[in-house]
């Protein structure tokens, strides 16, 4: 029997007791090995990309693997960090179907099934992708930006106005604004999912 909620302080004592059920550790459980076998899977190509031994790693680090080693190869470092941001993506979507489970408990739903979860969480991963993509491009946006300012205050004489006149009024600006929209990046693995699991449309 599922204890009845207070929607108040009291809720925060009896949700250990909530996520151990074993509803969502299976749905969890799934998706945790889901996302280390993308790792894997991408950690060790990159590994073969990059010409390193991958029975050494093998017999060291066995399911998983660390990006420890030296390579020139920047094809093999890209193909490591775009796994680990599907991983990431995968660990979220697990995040998102524990959620979708609570959510619909909390409307009444209790015969929503872990089954039903992982539907729904594969369902809305594409959800999830697009918000992560959206915010990184906003930086990028950003990063261009600076980087046309950086070009234009090489002019000569001219070049040193625009740097002096620009610095506090957006420089400084946008530059404090750029850490807070990383910052928001880094936590949205964690509320993005439960934010999103409320909506049932997407």
């Amino acid at each position: 029997m599922e204890p009845t909620l207070h929607y108040s302080i009291r809720d925060i004592l009896i949700a250990p007791g909530r996520a151990l059920s074993a509803k969502r550790i299976f749905v969890m459980s799934v998706f945790l090995c889901a996302t280390l076998l993308v790792y894997d899977v991408f950690t060790y190509a990159s590994l073969a990309i990059g010409w390193v031994s991958l029975s050494l790693y093998w017999s060291v680090y066995g399911l998983l693997p660390l990006f420890w080693f030296h390579t020139s190869s920047i094809t093999a470092m890209l193909f490591y960090w775009f796994g680990v941001a599907v991983a990431i993506l995968v660990l979220m979507t697990g995040f998102f179907a524990v959620a979708a489970i609570e959510i619909e408990q909390i409307r009444g739903n209790r015969f929503f099934s872990a089954f039903d979860a992982l539907k729904f969480g594969f369902r809305r991963f594409s959800q999830l992708f697009v918000s992560e993509i959206s915010v990184l491009a906003f930086i990028g946006i950003i990063v261009v930006l600076i980087m046309l300012l950086g070009l234009l205050v090489r002019i000569p004489i001219i070049g040193e106005w625009v740097f002096v006149l620009t610095f506090v009024l957006p420089g400084f600006i946008v530059a404090m604004f750029t850490v807070f929209i990383v910052f928001v990046l880094v936590i949205s693995v964690i509320l993005l999912p439960a934010v999103a699991a409320a909506e049932r449309n997407g």
